[in-house]
């Protein structure tokens, strides 16, 4: 049977156009679902940074040959740049025939700041000032003595610290330092002795601790 050309279209008009209208809307929906979803997926975070450690607690293994505990507590003031404060403390019985006893102090600052890296591991150049305090007391037949001495250095120094992920830390420094000392020497015969000097000499830190 032959239908007519207007018949078929009005057919096709009737059954197909609502589905068309329906598939596009779907479509639509389909396309904007993924901006909805994005919207609903929370963005994702980095994991935030290890906060850097700020204090670093060193002694210095070449003191205790003296025997003398000497201690350095370096603060963070930022990233880059920090501030250390020096003690130390020893005495040595018998040092000789006629020296019973030599007691030293050290109390000292440093200044540094790392040109490459930061507080936890970087290569540093700053400088360090320590005051020098030492006693001793001898005796030599029935005569005694005593003499005190103290002085200042100052340098400036080039240095590398490494703190493992641990904590563990190496520090070390190597410079130059200019040294004035004096001292004086009395003895129970009444007999007085003084002397003072100046120079200029290595600074050499080699230090081992920990960071927190």
């Amino acid at each position: 049977m032959h239908l007519s050309p207007t018949l078929t279209r009005s057919t096709f008009a009737r059954r197909w156009l609502p589905l068309a209208i329906s598939a596009a809307l779907s479509g639509l929906a389909v396309l904007g679902a993924p901006d909805a979803v994005a919207q609903d997926v929370p963005a994702v975070v980095p994991p935030a940074a290890a906060p850097l450690r700020q204090l670093s607690v060193t002694i210095s293994p070449l003191h205790l040959v003296i025997p003398m505990l000497e201690v350095t507590g370096e603060y963070a003031v930022q990233p880059k740049l920090g501030v250390a404060l020096v003690a130390g403390y020893g005495t040595l019985n018998q040092a000789s025939a006629t020296v019973d006893k030599v007691s030293i102090l050290e109390l000292g600052a440093q200044a540094r700041y790392y040109l490459l890296g930061d507080f936890e591991h970087g290569l540093q150049v700053g400088a360090e000032v320590l005051y020098i305090a030492a006693s001793a007391s001898g005796s030599s037949g029935s005569t005694t003595a005593t003499a005190t001495g103290e002085g200042v250095s100052v340098g400036p120094f080039v240095g590398y610290k490494f703190v493992s992920s641990m904590g563990f830390t190496f520090d070390t420094q190597l410079g130059a330092a200019r040294t004035g000392l004096g001292a004086k020497a009395s003895a129970s015969t009444g007999e007085t002795a003084s002397r003072s000097e100046t120079s200029v000499g290595p600074l050499l830190n080699i230090n081992l601790g920990w960071t927190f």
